[in-house]
């Protein structure tokens, strides 16, 4: 894996870094999204509160389409903490931070960074 400068805004801070969960779930063509995407690629985090699978949801998108979830149940509820904020109107930025083998499993592929500015 190869590691992507940190974010460039001067008072953005790291909360996480974590996988896209669930891509295996998405539309066909994810997977190639995914090998192809570029590292620092900004991606759009959208909250689903009304996920019934989750209560915690936080869906990953990119260029306007779902990629995945932010690891929620099954992982180390990393979703708790980024739906809290964005329930409470924080604007948080995503960007692909590591790219992993192409052939390997899609939840492999991309790891994200997700960061909060402070004014």
């Amino acid at each position: 894996m190869r590691l992507v400068a940190e974010h460039d805004a001067p008072n953005a801070v790291l909360l996480t870094v974590c996988n896209i969960a669930g891509s295996q779930f998405c539309p066909a063509g994810t997977k190639d999204v995914l090998r192809n995407i570029a590292l620092g690629t900004p991606v759009t985090l959208v909250r689903e509160s009304d996920n019934s699978y989750d209560p915690y949801a936080v869906r990953v998108d990119v260029d306007g389409g779902k990629v995945g979830y932010i690891p929620g149940k099954s992982g180390n509820d990393e979703n708790r903490l980024l739906a809290a904020l964005l329930d409470r109107g924080c604007e948080l930025t995503a960007v692909v931070r590591t790219k992993g083998d192409p052939e390997s499993h899609i939840a492999r592929l991309v790891t994200l960074g997700v960061y909060i500015e402070i004014p």
